[in-house]
């Protein structure tokens, strides 16, 4: 997958993802057991969120990217998988 094609509306989902969590966590631990609490949405909203992240994650590893000494594009699949399981990427 190239970086520059569909990766930044999928970045944008990742970010509206991301801050549904920000919302959701505090508020399922805070009412977790109260009767108003409906937990089969709840539990239905971190199932959604928790596979955003996770397509997110392999998609990682398959997204080229470019060598950063040549600047040529990296499209070999363990070389991309390496780079970003590298810490500090």
């Amino acid at each position: 997958m190239e970086p520059h094609s569909e990766r930044p509306y999928w970045n944008s989902l990742c970010v509206v993802a991301a801050v549904l969590t920000g919302f959701t966590a505090p508020f399922t631990l805070a009412f977790e057991g109260s009767d108003d609490f409906n937990s089969h949405t709840w539990t239905s909203l971190e199932y959604w969120l928790v596979a955003v992240f996770s397509v997110d994650i392999l998609l990682t590893f398959f997204t080229q990217y470019d060598d950063p000494d040549s600047g040529i594009p990296v499209t070999s699949l363990p070389r991309i998988a390496l780079n970003y399981a590298r810490p500090g990427n």
